[in-house]
């Protein structure tokens, strides 16, 4: 007879086995609900949703999530890649915290993207960001470094750490850290 593991043994078995597997928590879960608590940092907006249950992606969730992840300085709305919903609630549940995600920047427009990049040379000309697949953000309470480490772990894409400014980049491109 299965035994039925708790949250902890799982996650626990999961770093174990994760540089065999490099399997996703989210991807190993099923059909287990996935719920996250996001604010805007800059539209003061927040957002408790669950994105994925048993049936999949949930439309009216992802349609949500892509608001709240819109480029503010021009009000336009992208699609987001759900896998990066997917990151967070792993980096999440790898944490076991599930306090609300601050988010520093989600989509950008091009012009949105060339404005910033005209003033740092930490933007990206070819960013994920203007394509929906990167989401800066911050757990507060939880040290970025740590955030960090988790997200490298996984390996699920790329991981930029930016410890001056307290906030950890992910993207939906292929692995990379900085």
């Amino acid at each position: 007879m299965p035994t039925k593991l708790s949250r902890r043994q799982f996650v626990s078995i999961t770093l174990a086995l994760g540089s065999v597997y490099r399997l996703p928590l989210a991807a190993a879960s099923g059909d287990q609900s996935r719920t996250l608590k996001l604010h805007n940092t800059h539209t003061g907006e927040s957002l408790t949703t669950t994105y994925h249950s048993h049936n999949g992606y949930q439309s009216n969730a992802l349609t949500q999530l892509n608001h709240l992840l819109r480029d503010h300085r021009q009000n336009a709305v992208h699609e987001i890649d759900p896998a990066l919903f997917d990151q967070l609630w792993d980096i999440q549940s790898m944490l076991g915290d599930t306090q609300i995600i601050e988010i520093i920047s989600g989509y950008r427009t091009r012009k949105t993207n060339n404005g910033l990049r005209a003033k740092s040379q930490s933007v990206a000309k070819y960013s994920y960001h203007t394509q929906g697949r990167a989401i800066d953000f911050r757990l507060p309470g939880v040290p970025t470094w740590q955030v960090r480490n988790i997200a490298q772990h996984l390996k699920s894409g790329g991981v930029g750490y930016y410890e001056k400014s307290d906030f950890v980049h992910i993207d939906t491109g292929p692995y990379r850290a900085w």
